[in-house]
């Protein structure tokens, strides 16, 4: 009776924990899981109606961009771009509706000074800015602003040519403009308390939001890890909480150790 009832509390307790750690759905991942060569036609990951349509200056290059805590899989992609539509994907369906969420994230490596690029949902893109007429000189830090330059907002981070980034935006869809937030390398297990750029001026519900492109001018400049969902979980993974592996853990023990006295 003993041993039936500690196995009864050991398999609870561990449902619990598992439980704890389920994310929403992702609702699309790109990770750029193809052979070295030509990225024209891709069509891998998840959550996408097309593959990706890009010119003949992007192609798949193997390694993967990291960052602190956390490093991507598959390969990466290297655009080397003479214009400012590099890659184009669609989305399986539109998204965004009055009090819901939309998390986004991607990696990005620019090499050299003198660029700018970004990812870009519909018209809203995340990345460094160009000026208010959408073109160069880049942005020092990262930032957020509509197609042409329109609305920009920026963080306090700044650019750094040559080194790795993970950008994460956080869109609160609400009646009339929407917040969007934005993260620079973020590493909490839940989401920053303070975000690095917040956008307020913009209703996105009103635009399509199934476009995904990305976007640089004439720079080598890398993009890996492409992440659409619903919660901060979806889209920004970091390691589980070690409390909950240590739970996990004591739960085995004493699950062990009552057995050896019944």
């Amino acid at each position: 009776m003993q041993f039936r009832q500690s196995t009864s509390i050991f398999l609870l307790l561990l449902s619990i924990g598992f439980a704890s750690t389920a994310r929403a759905s992702v609702l699309a991942f790109e990770p750029f899981d193809y052979s070295p060569g030509s990225f024209n036609g891709a069509n891998g990951g998840f959550g996408f109606k097309t593959a990706w349509s890009t010119g003949p200056d992007l192609s798949i290059q193997p390694g993967n961009l990291s960052v602190a805590g956390y490093s991507s899989v598959g390969n990466e992609v290297h655009l080397l771009s003479n214009t400012t539509n590099g890659a184009t994907r669609t989305l399986t369906s539109n998204i965004g509706a009055i009090g819901t969420d939309l998390w986004l994230s991607y990696m990005t490596e620019v090499e050299s000074s003198g660029a700018y690029s970004s990812l870009a949902i519909g018209g809203l893109h995340f990345g460094i800015l160009g000026n208010t007429t959408g073109g160069g000189p880049p942005s020092s830090t990262w930032g957020m602003d509509l197609q042409g330059g329109i609305g920009q907002v920026f963080s306090q981070v700044p650019v750094v040519y040559g080194q790795t980034v993970r950008l994460v935006a956080h869109v609160q869809f609400l009646p009339g403009p929407d917040r969007i937030d934005l993260y620079v390398n973020p590493t909490t297990i839940t989401p920053p308390a303070v975000s690095d750029a917040t956008k307020t001026d913009v209703d996105l519900i009103s635009q399509p939001l199934s476009l995904v492109t990305l976007v640089a001018n004439i720079s080598d400049v890398l993009y890996d890890d492409v992440r659409f969902g619903t919660t901060y979980a979806d889209v920004a993974p970091v390691p589980e909480p070690p409390g909950l592996a240590l739970g996990i853990i004591a739960c085995i023990a004493l699950y062990q150790t009552r057995r050896r006295f019944v």
